[in-house]
């Protein structure tokens, strides 16, 4: 009797797998995705933000509450907690204010709930069936954006150090990866090209020894390209067949316009910045949406705390300067790299993929910052 029962639970197994599969009209995510929490609320007055009914003209209160973040920050002081309502908002944040030693603020999603903060383009998200269309004489399924974004052409040079501004380029600066970005329903990432003749490349076979002076194109996934001259972003998420992978390969939809994506492209905006601030306490969000420049940029802060976070991206998704006290628990940073990635694609024939830096480069008349990550 027991034969019967070993192959019917490995049949439902294998049924249950192929659901979750289906569940995703791109790639099985490659960890589990967050969901909101039921964390209690704590002491303190209350705010509220809503991207969906919200109003920065309104008094902030849960009948009542604002749509912006960046707004809602301005408006807090000492114990007061920021309740972000299930949604998304398109937000770069900059904290512009501290709490005190035993009454931090807090910026966490309403119990329940998930808050997202998103700093790309909400059009390649919400509407994608009318932000692509198919690329002229382009490789196969290679669609290019109907708008033009001319503000992605400007290349600040920055004064923080990241990783996608720092990773040497030797005489190559005008491939730098300007896009990046993640599939909407999955969150795997999307490989950031350097090259159009990589993104319409079909061996996804190259010289590892040639490195930068491989000519020929490498297909490394799907993923974005923009193109500098005519100011638009092209995409392909055609197939990917290294034998090697088996289903880690990309069998997905090849259509862009019927797929949520993720796409940011402005140079050194960080998705939340944390300048000079202290006793901030950051619970239960997720953070996405970052091009070349850190997903989350902490400097010169001190007793910040982060709980229950998702990111996804960033160059580096951590960046961390002149900071003591800072506090991780239950959180996660997912990286740049797809299932079909290797480090040589990402270091070579992308954006090297850095979760987490941290630097000391401050005056040593203050004390030694002290980084500790916990588990």
């Amino acid at each position: 009797m027991s034969r019967p029962f070993l192959i019917s639970t490995f049949v439902i197994a294998v049924l249950v797998c192929q659901a979750r599969a289906a569940e995703f009209r791109s790639h099985p995510p490659m960890r589990p995705l967050p969901t909101a929490s039921d964390r209690p609320l704590g002491q303190g007055p209350a705010y509220f933000v809503d991207p969906a009914r919200g109003d920065d003209a309104h008094d902030g209160s849960e009948a009542r509450p604002w749509k912006s973040i960046n707004h809602a920050l301005r408006q807090l002081a000492p114990g007061d907690t920021l309740l972000l309502r299930g949604g998304t908002f398109y937000e770069h944040l900059v904290v512009p204010v501290s709490g005190e030693e035993g009454r931090p603020i807090t910026i966490r999603s309403y119990p329940g709930e998930l808050a997202i903060v998103d700093g790309g383009l909400r059009e390649f998200y919400e509407q994608p069936q009318q932000a692509w269309q198919p690329a002229e004489g382009g490789a196969s399924h290679e669609y290019v954006s109907t708008k033009t974004y001319p503000q992605f052409a400007e290349r600040p040079i920055l004064d923080v150090f990241v990783a996608n501004g720092w990773e040497p380029f030797h005489g190559k600066e005008e491939q730098r990866p300007v896009v990046l970005g993640n599939f909407g329903d999955s969150l795997v990432p999307l490989h950031g090209y350097r090259t159009l003749a990589d993104l319409r490349d079909d061996s996804m076979l190259w010289d590892v020894d040639a490195k930068f002076e491989n000519e020929e194109g490498v297909y490394c996934g799907p993923g974005l390209w923009f193109n500098p001259k005519t100011q638009r972003i092209h995409v392909r998420l055609a197939p990917t067949n290294l034998a090697g992978l088996g289903d880690g390969n990309y069998q997905g939809e090849t259509d862009p316009r019927k797929l949520p994506l993720v796409i940011s492209g402005p140079y050194g905006a960080d998705v939340l910045r944390i300048n000079g601030v202290r006793n901030l306490v950051i619970q239960d969000l997720v953070l996405r949406g970052a091009s070349g420049s850190p997903l989350i940029n902490i400097y010169g802060a001190d007793q910040i705390a982060f709980d229950g976070v998702t990111a996804y991206g960033g160059a580096p998704g951590l960046l961390v300067n002149a900071t003591g006290n800072l506090k991780i628990v239950n959180s996660a940073f997912r990286s740049l790299a797809g299932p079909w990635s290797s480090r040589a694609s990402m270091k070579y024939r992308g954006t090297p993929s850095y979760v987490v830096m941290s630097r000391r480069s401050q005056p040593w008349n203050h004390r030694r910052p002290r980084l500790r990550l916990a588990p």
